[in-house]
């Protein structure tokens, strides 16, 4: 179950969205280590949101749906002041504190990716409907979906993991002005996503990282 849970992880990760970017850019500015505690801070909030499906919160989550308004709004403003912050930051410009403390930049990362992690709320009625329809059709159950929902969360770990590897190489081995642009690319794809968490209309447009 484990196995199966990692794969299916996988293939959601390959839905490449706001986290994803944003752990890419933080290992491309600021190196792997405050890349891979964004990673874990990722990893935690998908960790939580599982175990909330997993324990049955679906009905909790169904209430708080019909404020999706106050969600969507939500959702957007996360994404859209990230956004608008990595373009400055291009720019040289930030709209957060600068701390030079490997620990506090570390900590910001872990923050930020828990804050983008929750920029939809409604994920976890995502994945709610995934375990729902797990026991449904191959009856999993009890140690079962703890298995299968591990899986998915070393699935978040290990493709994010990947990412930061793969920014911060790229941040080693580029000019200081590609980094910038990389920056701004990444903060332009941020407010895109603002965008469309803003102009969803149901639970299935759920963005996945």
């Amino acid at each position: 179950m484990l196995f199966r849970g990692l794969c299916f992880g996988m293939l959601l990760q390959l839905a490449i969205g706001p986290v994803c970017l944003f752990v890419f850019g933080t290992a491309v500015d600021q190196g792997f280590t405050a890349a891979f505690a964004a990673v874990l801070g990722t990893a935690l909030t998908d960790g939580s949101e599982i175990a909330l499906a997993i324990l049955g919160m679906r009905a909790v989550f169904d209430r708080l749906c019909q404020k999706e308004q106050f969600f969507r709004w939500f959702g957007t403003l996360i994404l859209a002041f990230f956004g608008i912050s990595s373009i400055l930051g291009s720019f040289d410009i930030n709209l957060l504190p600068s701390f030079t403390s490997g620990g506090v930049l570390q900590a910001n990362a872990f923050v930020k990716a828990v804050l983008l992690a929750l920029s939809n709320p409604l994920t976890v009625v995502f994945w709610a409907g995934i375990f729902a329809s797990k026991i449904q059709t191959e009856g999993m159950k009890g140690r079962d979906l703890w298995w299968f929902g591990g899986g998915c969360v070393l699935a978040t770990l290990t493709f994010l993991t990947g990412v930061a590897w793969l920014g911060a190489f790229a941040g080693a081995k580029v000019p200081a002005l590609v980094v910038k642009g990389l920056n701004l690319v990444v903060g332009a794809a941020l407010l895109l996503f603002a965008i469309r968490t803003f102009t969803k209309k149901s639970e299935q447009d759920i963005a996945l990282k």
